[in-house]
């Protein structure tokens, strides 16, 4: 399924209807070559129960590029969000955001509260201005090899393959195959492209104010081992919201992927209308 957006390109999304529904669930990926069945592991476990909608974000698996990406805003994709959900006139979700899909899930829930039930988590934060250590000494030299490739680049021409099936939960080479799987079904230009939008993704984050304005509950279910986001800024999404945080002991950012038992239980008890504790 396909919805043309506010600014008129082609978001890409796939939908799978309960015959009793508990309620509607919007997952959203993460990853900038990723697409939704990076999620299908979830997904799985969740179609039965409930009405699931899972949309490739803008760039991203079928969904059509920014027209400017230099000028694309996080407020983009939260827009994005709601025309899937004016067309499919759904009047509330709960919303599953992993990884970078998490900072859309939290802009959509400060920008259309009446939308939202509750937020899930999962290896997440709030803005990406704060990375590990790590992270933070890697990037500048990798964007500037980047930018270089960009530019001795530019004539080629954007072509996408199809929209790559992430393997379900489990599996040892499952992240290596994905990775090869996005190197073989896309040009140099595609991924080049893939690669400046996560350029400017750098800049996003919410800040405090918005995230005091989400009224709805919140649950983080996060790895101590996360190489993307340090523990400091999960202490200030809970100090700004009303989350509450799972903290898992010995995994890292991606192990929803190996784990999902890990989250599965979790997320249905936060679901559950009648029992909202942890």
């Amino acid at each position: 399924m396909f919805v043309t957006s506010f600014d008129n390109i082609k978001i890409f999304y796939t939908k799978y209807y309960s015959e009793k529904p508990k309620g509607t669930i919007l997952f959203v990926h993460g990853g900038f070559h990723g697409n939704h069945t990076l999620l299908n592991g979830l997904i799985e476990k969740f179609k039965q129960e409930y009405n699931i909608i899972a949309p490739d974000l803008r760039g991203r698996g079928n969904s059509d590029f920014p027209k400017d990406i230099e000028k694309h805003k996080l407020e983009d994709y939260a827009k994005d969000l709601y025309e899937i959900l004016k067309l499919e006139k759904i009047r509330k979700v709960n919303l599953v955001g992993i990884s970078f899909g998490g900072l859309v899930s939290l802009k959509f829930a400060s920008m259309f509260p009446e939308k939202i039930e509750k937020v899930v988590l999962i290896s997440s934060a709030h803005r990406l201005d704060s990375l590990n250590h790590k992270v933070r000494i890697l990037l500048p030299l990798y964007l500037f090899l980047l930018d270089i490739l960009s530019c001795l680049f530019s004539f080629l021409p954007e072509k996408r393959g199809k929209n790559i099936i992430y393997p379900p939960l489990g599996g040892v080479f499952e992240q290596l195959n994905y990775g090869w799987a996005i190197i073989s079904n896309n040009s140099f230009k595609t991924i080049l492209l893939r690669h400046q939008i996560m350029k400017k993704c750098k800049e996003f984050g919410i800040s405090i104010k918005e995230l005091k304005q989400i009224k709805k509950k919140i649950l983080l279910i996060y790895g101590k081992k996360d190489f993307y986001f340090p523990y400091k800024i999960q202490k200030e999404l809970m100090e700004g919201t009303k989350c509450k945080i799972i903290a898992l002991d010995n995994v890292g950012h991606d192990f929803y992927f190996k784990n999902g038992s890990l989250i599965i239980n979790p997320m249905k008890k936060f679901f559950c209308k009648k029992n909202n504790s942890l």
